[in-house]
């Protein structure tokens, strides 16, 4: 955390290797969680979570649909850390969603990225028929703080090279997660743009396709990462 010793942890939960993992029970719920691991040579041991809903701060997602692409939109509900200023929180969770139509779990089984103020991770809702390309899933893109939406347009969801407001498929608040069509979707490429103050993620799924994302990377983005590539013959 900001201005405190130790590090932040961040996982999601879920299992997509073994037979049957393909048709989870929607509880309990999956979870992305942050967590604070204190610096055991400040002398200050961190204390164990023992209390899932009283020790971590909680945000919550809404989803929603525009015309046919279906986002996200997540809570920025302020963290207060544990020792500080009367604080209690040793971190942060997002609970995940459940699959309206077939009641099967989100999960979380691939790897986060930290990148700049962000915390970046794709999620899996499995497809329980066997003949399909294995379910879908949704690009996260959240505070590395909190847990909460970002204080900024993330996506280019109007795709005219701007991140404003009009990103924001007519709602209020920024978009913190977006639908793809890919299948299941592991952790994405990142390659900086930064003459365009930008990056590009690419994603590829289980489906066979490869979407390109343009993403804002933040006022405090450095340009670190991929930035081209050559075929070598």
């Amino acid at each position: 955390p900001s201005g405190q010793a130790g590090f932040m942890v961040y996982f999601g939960t879920g299992k997509y290797i073994e037979v049957n993992d393909n048709t989870p029970s929607a509880t309990p719920v999956h979870t992305f969680y942050g967590l604070w691991d204190k610096d055991p040579t400040s002398g200050s041991l961190n204390t164990p979570i023992t209390d899932r809903n009283g020790d971590l701060l909680a945000q919550t997602i809404t989803e929603f649909t525009a015309g046919t692409a279906t986002y996200r939109k997540i809570t920025s509900n302020a963290i207060l850390w544990d020792g500080v200023a009367g604080g209690t929180h040793k971190g942060w969770r997002v609970d995940l969603l459940t699959a309206q139509a077939a009641s099967l779990g989100e999960m979380v089984v691939f790897k986060p990225k930290l990148r700049s103020t962000r915390i970046i991770f794709t999620t899996l809702i499995p497809e329980s028929v066997a003949c399909s390309f294995g379910g879908s899933g949704f690009l996260m893109e959240l505070s590395y703080e909190n847990g909460g939406r970002l204080p900024f347009d993330v996506f280019d969801i109007n795709n005219d090279g701007v991140f404003n407001s009009s990103d924001r498929a007519g709602q209020s608040d920024v978009i913190s997660g977006m639908k793809t069509a890919l299948g299941v979707m592991p952790d994405p490429t990142f390659i900086d743009d930064p003459a365009k103050g930008r990056e590009i993620k690419i994603l590829t799924g289980s489906s066979g396709l490869v979407q390109a994302v343009a993403n804002n990377p933040g006022p405090t983005a450095s340009s670190t990462g991929r930035r081209s590539w050559r075929q070598l013959k």
